[in-house]
């Protein structure tokens, strides 16, 4: 009797033991962290994980390098141990490089960077501590649209007196005539572009239309130096200043015409 109690006393410790051991257990680069937060056991280094599949340590983060980043949806992706996490940074995030404050746009892959989040986990404020010196920035400003390579994602550049075709990042923020768009068919020829390049692609792209198109009745014609048209556009009139060698002669009044005004001043007009 002795003996069988002394071996279950003997089993006991030993599973004890066992359970201790595998208690104690966590992940290599956690260690100082306080082990595995909830929601990582299962996706461990799966690639980058979403806020809601994993409880941070702590709200804040100092000299952590950005590795990704998705510009559409505002995230940035960070390593935590060997763990990958994805954040939502704020659309009222305040970002700051040497004391100035700068966009979203502006942050790169390998910024070395301080993150601060809010109680869902989202970036609510972030500081360029050493900005990734390997990306060659630059900076273009009132080109032309030329042609746009929709199947490369490439379009030329026409700038003081010279076309360049540049590369347009997969994810880069494009916004033409004010509202934002991934359509590259939305950039039309001789449209006035404001780009951002880094390492020779385009990161951001802000085209305008410099021509628009009016459609109406020719009420007046008047050639000469000084030559202007006046339309009926929907039961408005309206007066154009006309391109100096544009003909007149070939448009009637009192007929529906269209025209092309640059900078206020008709530089195309025909019957419809």
């Amino acid at each position: 009797m002795k003996k069988k109690l002394a071996g279950i006393l003997v089993l006991v410790m030993v599973l004890t033991v066992m359970v201790s051991t595998a208690a104690a257990f966590t992940p290599p680069g956690l260690e100082k962290k306080g082990g595995l937060p909830p929601g990582i056991q299962k996706r461990f280094l799966d690639g980058f994980l979403d806020k809601k599949q994993v409880e941070l340590i702590g709200r804040e983060y100092d000299e952590v390098v950005i590795k990704a980043i998705d510009r559409g949806d505002r995230r940035i992706g960070i390593e935590e141990g060997t763990a990958k996490i994805s954040l939502l940074v704020s659309d009222k995030v305040k970002i700051y490089m040497e004391e100035k404050t700068i966009d979203f746009k502006d942050l790169q892959v390998n910024d070395m960077v301080y993150l601060k989040l809010d109680k869902d986990n989202t970036v609510t404020e972030i500081k360029v501590i050493e900005e990734n010196k390997d990306n060659i920035r630059a900076t273009i400003q009132g080109a032309i649209v030329r042609r746009v390579d929709i199947e490369d994602r490439e379009i030329a550049l026409f700038k003081d007196g010279n076309t360049v075709w540049y590369k347009i990042h997969r994810n880069a923020t494009i916004t033409v005539d004010g509202m934002r768009t991934r359509d590259l068919k939305d950039i039309k020829k001789d449209m006035k572009v404001d780009a951002r390049i880094v390492d020779g692609d385009i990161q951001t792209l802000t085209a305008v239309s410099e021509r628009k198109t009016y459609e109406g009745k020719l009420l007046l014609a008047m050639g000469g130096k000084e030559a202007f048209i006046i339309l009926d556009i929907n039961g408005e009139r309206t007066i154009f200043s006309v391109l100096k060698d544009l003909n007149l002669s070939r448009v009637r009044e009192g007929r529906q015409v269209i025209v092309e005004v640059e900078k206020d001043v008709v530089i195309r007009i025909s019957e419809k």
